[in-house]
């Protein structure tokens, strides 16, 4: 009788963990095939198992795909020199990533999304044979709402990576260039299906001051369904060991799919400030409370202000002097930046121990580890656009429409993707513009604007 008890309780406790899961880890082994021809979606290769296999995250260098590098070399004083890094093996062009997944029956009536880390440049998407859609960057990750092609039980993902040039930036860009980052290919980062309810939280942005005392919070709230329903938002500031230091709770009325509410925190001088020397973080959790729907989002912050003051910059009232390191992106045994934290928290700490205290990413954006990484070291982070014009290479701002649209999208992707950590301090529109100026000014207006 104890033994059935014991297994019940167990069995139990195992159906109610699946119940709550809200996430599904899509790491591991995947179909693949190259489709240097371009040939794959007319031939529907969504709907067919591919031929050969690959371990994701990964990239097609890592696997082994592709053709062998021979290296470049140019002439100096008489002598042949290999002048780049490169690639183990190169391919540039479509290829295709296929897995099958199972989705828990608990997770029917849920909003699922389909998230990867970084990918290079074109990515679109098949469920089950129907086409999701396409997204494309060089600097955030990618979310696909997958909600309406998912049935419980088995179901087929396939991807088209296209890592040729979206637009024409050149060869310059450390963003996108075969000697720098190296034009990688694959899905690199976190991959994975998250299972949200139908009114859910989406895009907390916090944005604290030292001087005002302040956290000003906006998020939105999706709501699938009960579009008018009230209920209620909380808002928790917690230290890094989770004692909590302040509530605030707000009755809130939902008006369409998507609601948007900002509030306002008064600290009281309960938190410390964020600098170099006292990398202070704190943990802000929102949660939603709609009749049976409930969620929550947890954001880590510092307390600070940047400024600049006759011609000087200024953080939390105290004029500081940039000790940077200029980072191409170089990361020459995998040929792509590092995701882990990890790594990033060893490459900062070194910074420090030679007195450094700012990273500038030229013609790039780095990964969620590396700014997660400079919060914790205590580093100011200059992401910039990639873009490094040259007018050998027809890379000028305001001289290609179809190049603007797609850098000022990416200005907004980068915004919404990092904005809330304390080391994002600077971004620059990217390396030695040429070109309209009045083109760069307009960005660089909407920036201050959209996130002060």
């Amino acid at each position: 009788m104890l033994k059935t008890t014991g297994l019940f309780v167990l069995l139990l406790i195992a159906t109610i963990t699946f119940a709550q899961q809200s996430k599904i880890d899509l790491s591991g082994e995947w179909q693949f095939a190259m489709d240097s021809l371009n040939v794959g979606e007319q031939e529907q290769w969504y709907n067919k198992d591919l031929p050969d296999h690959i371990h994701l995250p990964s990239t097609m260098d890592e696997a082994g795909y592709g053709k062998p590098h021979i290296p470049e070399t140019l002439l100096c004083n008489g002598k042949p020199e290999i002048w780049q890094l490169a690639r183990k093996h190169c391919y540039t062009g479509v290829a295709w990533y296929r897995k099958s997944v199972d989705i828990p029956k608990e997770w029917r009536g849920k909003q699922i999304k389909l998230f990867f880390e970084r990918s290079m440049w074109q990515v679109k998407l098949w469920i089950n044979g129907r086409y999701v859609g396409e997204q494309h960057s060089l600097s955030k990750p990618g979310t696909f709402d997958i909600t309406s092609f998912l049935k419980p039980g088995k179901n087929i993902i396939a991807m088209s990576v296209d890592n040729s040039p979206y637009v024409h930036l050149g060869s310059w860009s450390h963003g996108y260039s075969d000697g720098i980052q190296t034009i990688w290919n694959g899905i690199v980062g976190k991959i994975e299906m998250i299972a949200k309810d139908n009114i859910h939280l989406s895009n907390v942005r916090v944005y604290p001051s030292f001087k005002d005392q302040k956290l000003k919070v906006r998020c939105n709230v999706i709501s699938v369904a009960n579009k008018n329903q009230k209920g209620q938002l909380k808002f928790t500031v917690s230290d890094d060991l989770g004692n909590i230091i302040l509530t605030k709770k707000e009755k809130v009325k939902l008006c369409g799919d998507t609601s948007t509410f900002e509030v306002v925190i008064d600290l009281e001088n309960k938190l410390k400030k964020w600098d170099e020397f006292s990398p202070e973080l704190y943990h802000l959790n929102v949660s939603s409370s709609f009749a049976k729907d409930k969620d929550s989002e947890s954001v880590r912050f510092g307390l600070r202000d940047v400024e600049a003051v006759d011609g000087r910059f200024v953080v939390n009232g105290n004029r500081i002097f940039m000790r940077g390191e200029h980072d191409a992106g170089s990361f020459p045994l995998t040929g792509y930046p590092s995701m882990e934290k990890e790594d990033w928290l060893r490459i900062f700490k070194i910074g420090k121990d030679f007195g450094f205290n700012h990273w500038r990413f030229h013609s790039w954006c780095p990964p969620e580890a590396a700014f997660e990484a400079a919060d914790e070291t205590g580093i100011y982070l200059q992401p910039e656009l990639p873009l490094f014009s040259q007018d050998w290479e027809h890379t000028l701002v305001g001289t290609d429409k179809a190049r603007d649209e797609f850098l000022f999208s990416e200005l907004k992707r980068v915004l919404d993707s990092y904005g809330n950590h304390p080391s994002f301090v600077f971004m620059c529109m990217g390396n030695e513009l040429r070109g309209d100026h009045k083109v760069l000014e307009r960005w660089v207006r909407y920036g201050r604007s959209y996130d002060p």
